[in-house]
């Protein structure tokens, strides 16, 4: 196998800023304002790993900012269902579902596996509050244990 050894010098191009181009604003009107970025939100939620799934509802997050939008939503186990155990997850917004369908976890599903939900809405304004909540249903199987959800979103900042 062939291998480089060495130091590459890494030759930015035309279009791009580096640090010393960044300077402190003189001003407070000379800082990028903040309704021109972005903030990237991963807000994870766990139930304990060596307990088997609990129904529970639970407040993920507040929007702050003027608007959002919900990226995904994924979930899944630390350990899996056993037999006909179902875990069912929802995402909701301010307690209505933004899923086309809850989430559900199975037999189907490993350990570990991640989930991905569907979205039916996306839209986020300020104040909207985004919740999680499980339910999950034995029969007579056994409850997966240490269920996890993942909501990504983007926020605008006011």
């Amino acid at each position: 196998m062939s291998r480089i050894a060495g130091t590459f010098p890494l030759i930015p191009g035309p279009n791009t800023i580096h640090d010393p181009m960044i300077v402190t604003p003189t001003a407070p009107g000379n800082a990028i304002g903040a309704n021109k970025t972005i903030q990237r939100h991963r807000i994870s939620y766990a139930q304990e790993s060596a307990t088997s799934a609990a129904d529970e509802a639970r407040v993920l997050h507040v929007v702050r900012g003027v608007t959002g939008t919900v990226l995904a939503f994924n979930v899944g186990c630390v350990v899996a269902n056993i037999g006909v155990a179902i875990v069912e997850v929802d995402l909701l917004l301010n307690g209505a579902t933004m899923l086309t369908a809850v989430v559900e976890i199975n037999v189907g599903h490993a350990a570990y596996e991640i989930v991905d939900g569907t979205l039916a809405s996306t839209a986020l304004v300020v104040d909207d509050v985004l919740e999680v909540s499980i339910d999950g249903t034995a029969g007579a199987g056994t409850l997966g244990k240490g269920v996890f959800a993942i909501v990504t979103l983007d926020e605008t900042p006011a």
